[in-house]
């Protein structure tokens, strides 16, 4: 989106009609198309949650990369689950370490053949990661979280990227 005064599509019959009639929406990547223009903008509001820890703001960057949520049939939301590659360990014990700070109970490093997974058993902590999504199909930042003050948004986008931008460099991306 480009801004009215010197856009070179002013004089375009669409171009007045997309900027003044334009209102924010989430789209989950899977809803994109071809030729789908993404606009970019930061809120005008803010608003600082006081009960958000930073060891709470990190674990929700981790949940965004990694993270999803796991149950049984009769709880399907229960556990809170992160899956890293076998060679990250001190990101696995740095999210266990996070999780026992915040919740006052250990959570458990699993190894299987390809990854770790760090998981915890606690239903209503878990629960709380419902509104990011479930699956890594299904992730989103709630609004709440877009209108925190810069300081608390970085805790979360440098968790996230953390996890990220290791993977990527593995990958050669």
């Amino acid at each position: 989106l480009c801004p009215p005064q010197g856009c070179r599509y002013k004089d375009k019959k669409w171009c007045p009609k997309l900027f003044n009639e334009y209102t924010p929406q989430w789209f989950s990547a899977d809803e994109l198309e071809k030729k789908d223009y993404i606009a970019l903008s930061y809120p005008t509001e803010e608003f600082d949650d006081q009960t958000l820890s930073d060891e709470f703001l990190k674990l929700v960057g981790w949940y965004l990369s990694e993270g999803h949520l796991s149950g049984y049939n009769r709880d399907p939301n229960s556990i809170l689950v992160f899956s890293l590659g076998k060679h990250e360990r001190a990101n696995a014990e740095e999210i266990a370490n996070t999780i026992k700070k915040i919740t006052g109970k250990e959570a458990k490093i699993k190894e299987t053949k390809t990854a770790l997974q760090i998981y915890i058993c606690k239903s209503d902590f878990a629960r709380r990661f419902i509104q990011f999504g479930k699956k890594a199909d299904k992730k989103k930042l709630p609004y709440n979280f877009m209108i925190l003050p810069r300081e608390k948004q970085k805790i979360i986008l440098s968790s996230l990227l953390k996890i990220l931008c290791l993977n990527i460099q593995e990958k050669k991306i």
